[in-house]
């Protein structure tokens, strides 16, 4: 799953995807990861069709997750400046 699939409207497909992921994925840090991949993704999505609050509360969980990925919250970050 991916910003295309979501991009395309399918949040459905796409949460499922990643929810099987986060069942699937052996390690709390690799969960964490997942989910902050996820919320940032979900928040660009949101973001490109113009729900802002959405947008914003996604975004925030994703640059709050403290296992994540540094770019994950770099891009999480931009986008938050870009909105405000």
């Amino acid at each position: 799953m991916d910003y295309l699939t979501l991009k395309n409207g399918n949040i459905d497909k796409g949460l499922k995807y990643y929810e099987l992921a986060i069942i699937i994925a052996k390690s709390k840090d690799m969960k964490d990861r997942i989910r902050q991949r996820m919320n940032l993704e979900i928040g660009k999505y949101y973001y490109s069709i113009g729900n802002i609050k959405d947008s914003v509360k996604h975004l925030t969980k994703a640059i709050k997750e403290t296992n994540g990925y540094r770019y994950a919250v770099k891009e999480g970050n931009t986008i938050l400046k870009a909105i405000q």
